[in-house]
């Protein structure tokens, strides 16, 4: 048994012990605040579109372990026309039946006619603890991956059935209550193999079960999967997992004696290239693999999907950018119908030829730092009356520590508001390319923007979640980066307390290649949608 499941069921047992604490006392609206549980995160608003391999998956931020049946598969399943239901409205009464529809009635509707789009091959029964309820709410359809050679999997899946009306963004005390009992059960799970056995031990309310091992012995994420149908006739989705990352930072700071320290009272603050892997960890910033460019969050970047239709528009109709698009890979950076366009040409074809000469030793740092700027002034001068720009020079960030103790980093120039100069994303770049020194640039990465964290605080009426963005370029390659983090973090960082989620997440985007138009043609309308 791993340290960090037995620390995930102990998690699981608090957090179920408090939700049980609190069920007489649930909002007659049936919702939770969930700011109130300090080990729980809820992330809105989940982009489920792009989940069509493992890899999409797993790269999504927190990890996705379910993978969408296959559209072809999907469509062998239809329903029969004439056996579809005709749904009730939630204010429809059966007038003379005598058998009035009660809200749960309703939501079932929606239940009943998902599982009929189910397959069920994955009905395994291997003793489940039931998901319990309090009279409001019911669990149906509770299904397990089937075994594979011997091997057992601990996702989870099924329907939840509540009569209270949900609300967006928001969590209800039933769904949370199911989630993390189904959690809690299937992490607590005992390997009992013979049907007598386990028969005896629910007989006897689990007595005796201590001798057995647990069936998922080194399994963290325990991952649920919750189809929660709601009044007055709705359905949404829930994916919960355990967060691994953390628990492996959490061995990484057992393993190299970190448990009890801060950033702020560590003694030897860094940055830049110096920055040390102690020094890293006590950062507490969890760092995702990189996510393609197609899986960009805009929301991070505190763009709207208006805002990002507009730029895509003023594009559209640009003709010096077009023009940009259809010479990148040449050499007529002089042509005076590319306007700011044409130096960006002129400087990306410089990395290009250092690259064609001896690869990523030959390409100067300051020629890539100058490429970039000059692409993303060039995009943002496309827009009006901006009230911001891109700037080469530099600026240092400081994070002070106790006892005078600090560190320096410094940009590579930022994009700032003009009239205050207040930084709205700090610029990165490296001449090689990021492959081959990226725990190097993202430890750096995370010192800069922990000091910037730390330096310039957040308005006092910041959302619980905020984000801080980072952009750069390494070679030929540009990255979108954006911090999330809460006041958890912030409190650590000021304060030197891991208590509630003190870690954040360095979400990172890319690679932008600066040599494929198609690449560009993503990249530009995030960067003009930001300079609105």
């Amino acid at each position: 048994m791993s340290d960090n499941s037995q620390s995930n069921r102990t998690v699981l047992g608090r957090l179920f012990k408090r939700l049980m604490d609190m069920r007489d006392n649930v909002p007659n609206d049936g919702h939770v605040d969930i700011r109130n549980f300090r080990d729980v995160r809820l992330v809105t608003q989940f982009n489920f579109e792009n989940l069509d391999s493992k890899v999409a998956t797993l790269g999504q931020v927190p990890p996705v372990w379910f993978v969408p049946m296959k559209l072809a598969d999907l469509e062998k399943l239809e329903v029969d026309p004439q056996l579809a239901r005709k749904f009730l409205d939630i204010d429809q009464n059966f007038g003379n039946s005598g058998f009035p529809m009660e809200p749960i009635d309703r939501v079932r509707q929606v239940s009943t006619l998902i599982e009929d789009r189910t397959t069920h091959e994955a009905w395994s029964k291997q003793n489940l603890q039931d998901v319990d309820n309090n009279g409001w709410w019911t669990t149906e359809c509770l299904v397990e991956p089937c075994p594979d050679n011997g091997k057992s999997y601990s996702h989870l899946a099924f329907h939840l059935l509540d009569d209270k009306e949900a609300r967006e963004d928001a969590i209800l005390y039933s769904e949370l209550c199911a989630i993390v009992e189904a959690m809690k059960g299937r992490a607590n799970q005992r390997l009992v193999e013979s049907e007598s056995v386990r028969e005896e031990l629910d007989e006897c309310g689990g007595r005796g079960k201590e001798v057995h091992p647990y069936l998922f012995d080194e399994e963290d994420p325990f991952p649920v999967l919750v189809v929660s149908c709601v009044a007055p006739q709705h359905a949404r989705l829930f994916m919960a997992c355990l967060p691994a990352n953390q628990a492996q930072w959490d061995r990484a700071e057992t393993a190299k004696k970190l448990k009890p320290r801060s950033l702020r009272a560590w003694p030897n603050l860094k940055s830049g290239s110096k920055v040390s892997v102690e020094q890293f960890l006590l950062s507490r910033v969890l760092c995702p693999p990189m996510r393609t460019p197609d899986q960009l969050d805009i929301g991070q970047f505190g763009i709207t999907p208006a805002l990002l239709t507009r730029a895509m528009n003023l594009l559209q109709v640009t003709p010096t950018y077009q023009l940009y698009l259809q010479s990148i890979g040449g050499d007529n950076w002089a042509n005076p119908a590319l306007g700011p366009f044409g130096p960006v040409l002129r400087l990306q074809a410089e990395i290009r030829a250092g690259w064609g000469k001896g690869g990523d030793d030959l390409t100067d740092e300051d020629t890539v730092n100058s490429a970039f700027i000059e692409l993303v002034n060039a995009l943002t001068s496309l827009v009006p009356n901006a009230d911001s720009w891109w700037r080469t020079s530099k600026r240092r960030l400081t994070f002070t520590g106790l006892r005078k103790n600090t560190y320096v980093a410094i940009t590579d120039g930022q994009f700032e508001v003009k009239a205050t100069e207040k930084i709205r994303m700090p610029i990165e770049c490296k001449g090689g390319r990021r492959a081959k020194k990226d725990r190097k640039i993202t430890q750096q990465e995370v010192a800069e923007l922990a000091a910037w964290v730390k330096e310039h605080r957040d308005a006092p009426d910041s959302p619980p979640v905020r984000f801080r963005p980072l952009a750069g370029q390494c070679g030929q390659e540009i990255s979108l980066e954006s911090l999330e983090y809460g006041e958890y973090w912030v409190k650590y960082l000021r304060q030197g307390r891991k208590a509630g989620n003190s870690f954040a997440t360095l979400h990172k985007y890319g690679p932008y290649n600066i040599n494929q138009a198609s690449h560009m043609r993503r990249l530009a309308p995030v960067i003009v949608a930001m300079s609105f």
